[in-house]
């Protein structure tokens, strides 16, 4: 599913985990998903549904390209005089991703409010 051709805009949290090192160090031992290869995602249930997609499906994120640079520009600038200014500009990243899982449960990887 092409979030930019959805009906209505959905929000959502981008997330990247290295599940196999919080494994190694005792974090999320009961999380049933193995490490996902190159250019698979997760989502929950309840995005799945709100999206109405399934497992095997394309999906593509479009994120503006000022929501992640001024991020980093707020968050890592404090070092800097004079301050780099805000990046502004109409470009989008787009990412896409097959499908691989649709959790249930959160596993204490993201908020319950999310599934």
């Amino acid at each position: 599913m092409d979030l930019d051709t959805a009906e209505t805009p959905t929000v959502g949290s981008l997330m990247l985990l290295d599940t196999a090192r919080e494994t190694e160090i005792g974090l999320g031992v009961n999380y049933p998903y193995p490490p996902q290869s190159a250019g698979q995602c997760m989502i929950s249930s309840g995005y799945a549904f709100t999206l109405n997609t399934t497992v095997n499906a394309p999906l593509t994120l479009s994120i503006p390209a000022t929501v992640l640079l001024n991020t980093f520009i707020k968050d890592y600038n404090l070092q800097y005089e004079p301050q780099i200014e805000e990046f502004n500009s109409t470009t989008t990243l787009d990412m896409t991703c097959t499908i691989s899982a649709i959790m249930d449960k959160s596993y204490g990887k993201y908020s319950h409010t999310d599934t």
